[in-house]
């Protein structure tokens, strides 16, 4: 019977731990898209603000002096899936998944063409 509870209890930690893993992306992040010289358009650094229920995510992209572009999408298994909602302003889609190190990295398509990006958590001061 001890073994048993003790079974029990060392898989409900693990389960915990594995949860706790994915944790939630929600926040501000600080997103570095990677610069592409054939393309000649430099992206600044961008603001991810993102809110999670579950899987699923919405939030903004958002460029300084730009605007923000809203975004929907889901945080399944440590990856996240994005899209712009407004596909007549402009076309985007981001991949990512969640490093260990808490980082968020991917790759992301738009009418700029196809780049990779890196992004943290922004620091609440």
């Amino acid at each position: 019977m001890k073994v048993l509870a003790s079974f029990t209890i060392a898989l409900t930690l693990l389960a915990g731990a594995l949860a706790a893993q994915q944790g939630s992306i929600a926040g501000k992040w600080t997103l570095v898209v990677e610069s592409s010289s054939a393309s000649g358009h430099e992206i600044p650094p961008v603001e991810l603000e993102l809110q999670q229920t579950g899987k699923k995510i919405i939030g903004n992209f958002v460029i300084a002096d730009h605007g923000d572009l809203p975004l929907e999408g889901e945080f399944v298994d440590g990856a996240l899936s994005l899209h712009a909602t407004e596909d007549g302003y402009m076309k985007l889609e981001l991949k990512g998944k969640l490093m260990n190190d808490g980082t968020l990295t991917g790759s992301m398509k738009s009418q700029m063409g196809d780049r990779t990006w890196t992004a943290k958590r922004t620091k609440v001061e």
